[in-house]
């Protein structure tokens, strides 16, 4: 996904025209959409950018960045449906995998993509149902808003960041250096499941 000069990840989840993603690449500091036009681009079985309509977006924050990392999720709706496209489920509410698939760009450059089977390692914070959950999953620029899904494939988890005392160097997974996702549940949930309802 593009949105102004921030280029993260966004996954169709519901239906061919939902997509959810990190609150920051829609988001720009002003508080506002970013500059520009948002563009969702699929990666397999369709060709083009599709515009994300900017009236319909819907997040936990409008200053995501300064604010705590479980409002860090949004939703918004494309201005068409990707032809063809099969769109993610949602895993139980609650649901509590081990066991996770990250699918995300960042992977040698931010607009590529890669998949990665990784762990949940704790539950790090809550706030209104949303987890936020420490994994060990690698991360690069690009990568938020990237899906991490369950052993059925169906979203769990958006990847939203890192702490790390040393963030440009590799090291093992540790409390001072881990990367970290939210929970597709409470607000976050309730904002998709309206888009997904809503008519077009």
């Amino acid at each position: 996904m593009h949105c102004g000069a921030a280029v993260g990840t966004a996954q169709l989840t519901l239906r061919a025209d939902i997509i959810t993603t990190a609150a920051h690449v829609l988001i720009g500091p002003d508080g506002r959409p970013r500059g520009g036009s948002c563009t969702f681009e699929p990666t397999i079985g369709a060709s083009g950018a599709v515009a994300i309509n900017l009236n319909s977006i819907r997040t936990g924050s409008t200053m995501p960045l300064s604010q705590p990392a479980i409002r860090d999720w949004g939703v918004a709706r494309l201005v068409a449906p990707i032809e063809g496209a099969i769109p993610y489920r949602l895993a139980a509410s609650g649901a509590n995998p081990n066991a996770l698939t990250m699918c995300a760009g960042g992977n040698g450059r931010a607009d590529r993509m890669g998949l990665e089977h990784c762990a949940a390692r704790r539950v790090i914070g809550t706030s209104d149902g949303i987890r936020e959950i420490a994994i060990d999953c690698s991360a690069a620029p690009g990568a938020s808003g990237g899906a991490l899904l369950d052993a059925g494939y169906r979203v769990f988890a958006i990847y939203v960041g890192y702490r790390s005392a040393s963030p440009d160097k590799p090291q093992p997974f540790s409390t001072t250096h881990y990367n970290f996702a939210i929970t597709v549940d409470g607000p976050f949930r309730r904002a998709l499941l309206a888009a997904a309802a809503a008519r077009r």
